[in-house]
């Protein structure tokens, strides 16, 4: 006799991969990106735009002294206006225009920011 799911024969239940009785742990993961230019327009070769900021691949933590990486392995880091998670882009993409305002940012990023020193949090 064939039974319809739900009629009587026989029921148990199934745990995969859950231990009872534990619950799961939650934690807060904070991400910080750091910015290396204002919200712009961008265009690549094809004449097509985005609105993005350009943002660092690599950078020192709050109150250290270090480089700024900005293009790694001839890829820059773009968070989309509206965009919720960074995009790696080819640098080569990119019009011939905005290659060299990224190069020149990327030159200057890489003499890093100073450290940040007691005289400096005195400041108003």
């Amino acid at each position: 006799m064939r039974r319809k799911f739900g009629e009587s024969g026989g029921g148990g239940t199934v745990s995969i991969g859950v231990a009872p009785g534990k619950a799961a742990e939650s934690r807060t993961v904070v991400i910080q990106y750091t910015a290396v230019s204002p919200m712009r327009q961008w265009t690549n070769n094809d004449g097509k735009r985005m609105i993005a900021r350009l943002l660092a691949f690599s950078a020192p933590k709050e109150g250290d002294s270090g480089p700024i990486e900005v293009i790694r392995e001839g890829n820059v880091r773009f968070l989309l206006d509206r965009g919720k998670e960074p995009i790696d882009y080819p640098l080569a993409q990119l019009s011939q225009s905005d290659q060299i305002d990224i190069k020149a940012i990327a030159q200057a990023a890489k003499r890093g920011t100073p450290a940040k020193s007691d005289s400096d949090s005195a400041k108003p």
